[in-house]
């Protein structure tokens, strides 16, 4: 649980530290960390179009 914890904060640390170099590495941030969450919302769209055809 522990090690999970400090996972977690140095990925917060991280954000923490790229936003204030700048909006540009913000907007990066953003981007990045939500590509994944848009493939997930489209192949969830796309799996449930399929099987109610």
């Amino acid at each position: 649980m522990e090690r999970i914890s400090a996972f977690f904060s140095s990925i917060w640390d991280t954000i923490l530290t790229k936003h204030q170099e700048g909006i540009y590495n913000t907007i990066c941030l953003g981007v990045l960390l939500g590509l994944p969450l848009l493939v997930i919302i489209t192949l969830l769209f796309m799996c449930c179009h399929c099987c109610w055809s």
